[in-house]
This record gives C-alpha cells, sequence and structure tokens, in this order.
C-alpha cells in the first residue's frame, strides 16, 4: 500500500512540473493548416435539359470554408457567350430573360473566393415560338414520347412517365442509358457501352447487341442487327418475343413496316419483299440504288447514275418507276431528304441557298409546297408527312410546316426532337418537354423587297405576306436601326391587303446601314392570329 501512494505521489508532483516548467527538448507542433478549398455551387432551380420560352429561373447560392463567395452566371451557345447576372453575396434568386438566345444554351456559374473559381455547367433549351405548346415536362432528358407514355432519364437512370395519370415507373437496370424507344410493352434501350436492352411488363432482358444504330421500331416489331457491321438482319415480335432472321446476308438497307414486313435492298438481285417468312422481288432497278423508302405500296429511291450523278425515282405501286430528279455531286438520305406516307410523297432540293419540298399527292400530281430564299445552312431533320398533306421539313437549321391545299412555309420551331403525328397533330420533344405544333396563321411572312446588297435609289421597302395582314398589339414597337449618316430619315408604316411598306421620308445614301424587327405580335392574320412564329428581322447595306 505505502509503494503504491509513493508511485501516485511521485505522478502527481510530475504533472504538476510539467505544468509549470516547460519540457526542455520537447516540440509540441501546431495543428496542420487546413487546405483552402474551391467555393461550392448549389443549384435548386433550374434542373439540368429544362425546356423555357422567354425566361428562365435562377435559385443558386455559394458556399465557402473561409469567406463568402461571390457567384457570377453566363450563358452561352456554340459561338457566343452572354452575361446574365451577378451577385457578391453568392446568392442568385430571379428570372433571368433568354430574349435572342435560341436552342441549346449552357448556363456557367462561376463562384470566386477570392483564391479559387469554381464552374458549373447547366445545358437549358430555349425557344420562344408562339407556335410551341407546352403539353407535358419530366425531370429529365426525353428518349422518346408516344400517345401514353414519355421515356426519359436523369442522373438517377431511366424512367417512364403516364402522360394521363402523371405517374414515373422506374427501369431497374444497373446501367448508364444513353437513348432508347418505346414499344407496346415498355422500351429498347441502348447503355453507354453500346449494348441493348429490352424493358417488358418490369423486367430488363439484355440483348447482348450492339446494334441500336439501325434499330427500327415500328407498331409491335422491332428491326435490328447484332453490331453496325453484321450481316444478319432481325425481327423481333415485341409482344411474344419470337426473332427472326430476315436475310442473313445483308448488302443494303432495309425498311420495316407496321405490320411486321420488310424490305430490303439487295445491290444484285434488286428491291426483296420479306412477309411471314417468304422472300419475293419487288423490283428491280436498270442502276445501283443507294437508299430507298418505302410505305408497303409506293416506292422512292435513289440510284447513282455515275461518280457525280444521283437519280431520284418515284414508284407508285404496280406503276413503273419515274423521274423525279437528277443530283449532282450529293447524295440524298432517305427520311431526311425523300419520304413516302401512305400514298403520300415529297422530297427536297437545295441548291445556291434556295430549298424547295415538293410534294407528290395520292393521285400522283406533284406540287411545290415550301420555297425558301437565304437558306446558308441545311438541317438534317426528318421530313415528315402525314394522312391529309401536311408536311414538316427542316431547312436552314428551322422548323417548318406546310400542306399541299395551302403550300405556304411557316415556322414553327428553331429545334424538335422525335417529331410525330398523333391524332391528326404535329408534336415533337425538346429536352424535358413534350410540344404540340399549333396551326400556323392564314398570313405567314413569305419575301421582303429589295433583297440582297442594295444600290441606289431605295426609299422603301415592302413586306409580302401570303395572305391579308392587319395591326396586332405590338404593331407600334416595331424597331428600326439606322447608321448615323442617315439618322435624320423617318420612317413611315402603312399596311395594305398582304403587305407591309416601310416608307423612307428620303433616299438612303450609300454606305448607310438600315435595319428592322417586326415582333411577334405585330402582326396578325384576319382572325387575329400572330403572322409569325417568331420576330421577323432584316439587315441592309447600301453599297
Amino acid at each position: 500500500m505505502n509503494v503504491l501512494r509513493r508511485t501516485l505521489s511521485s505522478l502527481l508532483l510530475f504533472a504538476i512540473i510539467s505544468l509549470l516548467v516547460p519540457l526542455q527538448g520537447i516540440v509540441i507542433g501546431a495543428a496542420a493548416p487546413v487546405q483552402d478549398k474551391p467555393p461550392y455551387i448549389g443549384i435548386r432551380s433550374p434542373y439540368p435539359n429544362k425546356f423555357v420560352t422567354s425566361s428562365v429561373y435562377i435559385n443558386a447560392y455559394t458556399a465557402d470554408d473561409y469567406s463568402q463567395a461571390s457567384l457570377k452566371l453566363y450563358s452561352s451557345d456554340s459561338s457566343t457567350s452572354y452575361f446574365l447576372a451577378s451577385s457578391p453575396n453568392g446568392i442568385i434568386q430571379q428570372d433571368i430573360s433568354m430574349k435572342g438566345n435560341f436552342g441549346k444554351q449552357t448556363l456557367t456559374f462561376e463562384a470566386y473566393d477570392g483564391k479559387q473559381y469554381t464552374r458549373t455547367l447547366f445545358p437549358i433549351y430555349v425557344d420562344p415560338s408562339l407556335r410551341l405548346k407546352k403539353e407535358q415536362s419530366v425531370v429529365g432528358r426525353i428518349l422518346d414520347f408516344n400517345e401514353n407514355r414519355i421515356l426519359y432519364v436523369n442522373i438517377y437512370g431511366a424512367f417512364t412517365k403516364n402522360r394521363h395519370t402523371g405517374a414515373n415507373t422506374p427501369i431497374k437496370i444497373a446501367r448508364t442509358i444513353l437513348n432508347g424507344k418505346l414499344t407496346p410493352l415498355g422500351c429498347l434501350l441502348q447503355d453507354s457501352t453500346g449494348y441493348m436492352h429490352e424493358y417488358k411488363n418490369g423486367t430488363v432482358l439484355s440483348l447482348r447487341h450492339h446494334g441500336y444504330e439501325t434499330l427500327q421500331v415500328k407498331g409491335k416489331y422491332a428491326l435490328y442487327k447484332k453490331s453496325v457491321n453484321h450481316t444478319e438482319f432481325y425481327l423481333r415480335d415485341m409482344l411474344t418475343g419470337v426473332v427472326s432472321t430476315v436475310v442473313e446476308k445483308y448488302s443494303g438497307k432495309a425498311e420495316l413496316l407496321a405490320n411486321g414486313d420488310v424490305l430490303y435492298l439487295d445491290k444484285t438481285t434488286g428491291f426483296m419483299k420479306y412477309s411471314e417468312g417468304k422472300v419475293t422481288l419487288l423490283h428491280k432497278p436498270d442502276e445501283t440504288p443507294t437508299g430507298f423508302v418505302y410505305d408497303g405500296v409506293n416506292l422512292m429511291y435513289e440510284t447513282v447514275h455515275d461518280t457525280h450523278n444521283f437519280k431520284l425515282y418515284y414508284k407508285k405501286g404496280s406503276n413503273a418507276p419515274i423521274l423525279l430528279h437528277t443530283y449532282r455531286f450529293h447524295r440524298r438520305t432517305p427520311h431526311i431528304h425523300y419520304e413516302v406516307h401512305n400514298g403520300w410523297a415529297a422530297y427536297s432540293t437545295a441548291m445556291n441557298n434556295e430549298f424547295q419540298a415538293t410534294m407528290i399527292n395520292t393521285q400522283g400530281l406533284q406540287k411545290t409546297v415550301i420555297n425558301l430564299s437565304n437558306i446558308h445552312q441545311f438541317g438534317t431533320e426528318r421530313i415528315h408527312i402525314h394522312d391529309d398533306g401536311q408536311i414538316m421539313v427542316d431547312a436552314g437549321l428551322n422548323h417548318y410546316t406546310s400542306s399541299y391545299n395551302q403550300p405556304v412555309a411557316a415556322k414553327f420551331a428553331s429545334s424538335l426532337d422525335n417529331a410525330k403525328y398523333i391524332n391528326n397533330k404535329l408534336y415533337g420533344s425538346f429536352a424535358d418537354t413534350v410540344l404540340s405544333a399549333l396551326a400556323s396563321s392564314n398570313s405567314p411572312y413569305v419575301s421582303s423587297s429589295p433583297l440582297g446588297e442594295y444600290t441606289p435609289p431605295i426609299d422603301k421597302i415592302v413586306l409580302k405576306y401570303s395572305g391579308n395582314i392587319v395591326p396586332g398589339p405590338a404593331f407600334e414597337q416595331i424597331e428600326f436601326y439606322k447608321s448615323k449618316e442617315i439618322n435624320d430619315v423617318t420612317i413611315t408604316t402603312t399596311i395594305r391587303n398582304n403587305e407591309l411598306t416601310l416608307q423612307f421620308s428620303k433616299y438612303l445614301l450609300v454606305g448607310s446601314y438600315f435595319g428592322f424587327t417586326i415582333p411577334q405580335r405585330a402582326l396578325t392574320d384576319e382572325n387575329g392570329t400572330p403572322t409569325d412564329a417568331y420576330a421577323v428581322s432584316q439587315d441592309y447595306y447600301i453599297r
């Protein structure tokens, strides 16, 4: 016991001395400095891939370990960047106008704490068209939709949404999904490694194929190859799961019909039709075909005449094919530059910045339904035809509607995915939203005169519309832009039938500049419908 008391006393004394007298030769290191981390950016709104028409609500903040970080917001497209907003305290909560921005925009959030930057990129999509109506939205990016469902993906996976009830159903698959198409009982999906999967009745089946790029889905059937480089084409009944080999030595293109028939091109024997396991010759062209479209009765195809000339033919039923057009140097692409559907047909031509689309009705009569000038970029979207002669095409990176009975081009969208007619109405998707196209006015803008680079004298500009026009609610908001040389020139606007005249008080001088913008609702047709989905602008340089 005494030994224990002495030990405890010694320890206590040592502890007291340690507090009073610094120990020599012992270095007590200071805590390592905490590393300064870059500021954090939190974004509550919008979510990625959001579609907006005119403005977007931003709710974003910053957080930092040492100091308050500032926050700046920019928007950019493929060529230009715009400043939108900033906050020294790192909080932005406001509606931001996206006026003047079209298509895919990248929102850049930039935080700075005095030492380090953090940048977060956020894609959104902008289209202010008056002819687009929002139908349904999802939290994610839409892959496909039909009358009843929407297929979409986000950071949490793949989902379907019931368009009638709004219910969302997750697709349980441990893969990152890139693409997909709806089927009668589910969907076909492509993952990030290229493999295809079938989702049906709550179950996912891996097809172990890489042929999504060749996939066609119509009715209850799917047509695809195991991979792009395989020669076999497979027909899958999406209800029963039965798979049939359509052709083993495939040497051209194939076209699936909703009843399960398949027309394929064998460059040796011609156009071969597969139906219920039997193959028959449909047509043998005189020249080598390069592509085709087929609706079950009518066939449109292109042949190569020599290395520089391509010919487009149309074969209506059992009739002999007729030559529609001869192209030089550029091949046409099926469904993009020519199409057939339920007895109707259409094809496009483009040359020297001029674009035309021609329709062929069910009696075989042709009519030019779209005629555009000054088109400097030609899009690559599909031509879509409806049973009653409506048509949608892409030209100059914009989407237009027209029809055989009213052959006037009317712009309705700058970008649109999955365009399709459902119950006599045109639909499409853009980012997170399913959209429908409203009917065009009876008087869309057609042209202005004069055109091009101008030489004096010029004292007026006349804008022509396809029908009679009247002033709309934004008529007084028509804007004019003038260079200093003609700053004293006044402009008078008058309307007569289908023409809007901009009359100058005197002739414009050589070297001067003039421009105008007609806002969306500045003019209407006689029924009160705005003439155009977008503002109409034009610049003039007097040479």
